[in-house]
């Protein structure tokens, strides 16, 4: 049964949360056995949820014991639909089953996405099991800049990018796919938050790189190549320039989700390879509902 976590409850539950949240196979994304988020970060995302409108915690009993808890969110604008945490120790197909009939009933039409590591196959075998499809699959890798250094020459072919010259991204970065999040659009209208280089060849722009700027933690948002043509030299350039540029902010951990072809490059910069990550989605149907 699931139903919403009171702040009581919440108190009374957030150490099984969090000692679920250490084990990859009994939780979802994002992951906080990388070395880099805390208890600490973990509680005070969780306490959030009492003081934000669009986000829940539901609590998950079975036969009369709490085994956990899902933490979500919803975007009414872009109805979108995911997890902050969800931390389900045992029965974890009854509570993905409840879960997604509640979000139908509550959230027709919006688009659910939930991210596991590989390693919570029941999870992600119920998914499979309901229609879910698979949307992203990812190298999780973290990097620690506090001990990190690496000799490169100075890029002037790499400028930073502002209001000004935003034009060369723009271009580079909506050719890419048409379902992002992060589109051009959205990142201009909070630009201040970002650090966006650009690699040029012949003073045209060929690549590009983009992360948030934050106090401690970032997580390199993407690359884009012209032509979506996959550049070993190029992405080794521009990460090693945006890894030297986030320690110049004093951001001490970097995460990077990478392919196959990447993971060979991000390796050889320094980043450790964490977990491998997937993330499955369907548009929820309230017609759908007939358990």
């Amino acid at each position: 049964m699931l139903r919403i976590c009171s702040k009581k409850e919440y108190f009374q539950y957030r150490a099984l949360a969090y000692r679920l949240a250490l084990d990859k196979s009994k939780s979802g994304y994002p992951l906080y056995s990388d070395g880099v988020k805390t208890k600490q970060d973990f509680f005070k995302r969780a306490e959030m949820a009492f003081s934000r409108k669009h986000e829940e915690i539901l609590l998950f009993e079975h036969e009369g014991i709490i085994e956990g808890w899902i933490h979500y969110y919803w975007l009414c604008e872009d109805k979108y639909l995911s997890t902050i945490s969800f931390n389900i120790s045992n029965n974890t197909e009854n509570a993905l089953s409840e879960f997604i009939d509640y979000l139908q009933l509550k959230f027709d039409g919006f688009t659910l996405y939930l991210g596991f590591s590989e390693t919570n196959t029941v999870a992600i075998d119920f998914l499979r099991s309901q229609g879910f499809m698979l949307f992203d699959k990812a190298h999780n890798n973290v990097i620690f800049l506090s001990t990190w250094s690496i000799s490169s020459k100075n890029n002037e072919d790499i400028v930073e990018i502002h209001s000004e010259n935003y034009a060369m991204f723009q271009k580079l970065h909506d050719s890419q796919q048409d379902d992002m999040y992060w589109n051009a659009d959205r990142i201009f209208d909070n630009l201040d938050d970002w650090v966006i280089l650009v690699k040029l060849k012949n003073n045209l722009p060929v690549a590009a790189i983009y992360f948030q700027k934050d106090d401690e933690w970032s997580e390199i948002f993407g690359i884009d190549y012209k032509g979506g043509l996959y550049d070993a030299t190029i992405q080794s350039e521009l990460l090693i320039h945006a890894l030297k540029k986030a320690k110049e902010f004093g951001i001490k951990y970097m995460t990077y989700f990478c392919n196959d072809l990447e993971l060979p490059v991000v390796t050889n910069c320094g980043f450790t390879h964490i977990d491998n990550y997937v993330c499955y989605t369907k548009i929820m149907n309230a017609g759908c509902f007939n358990r």
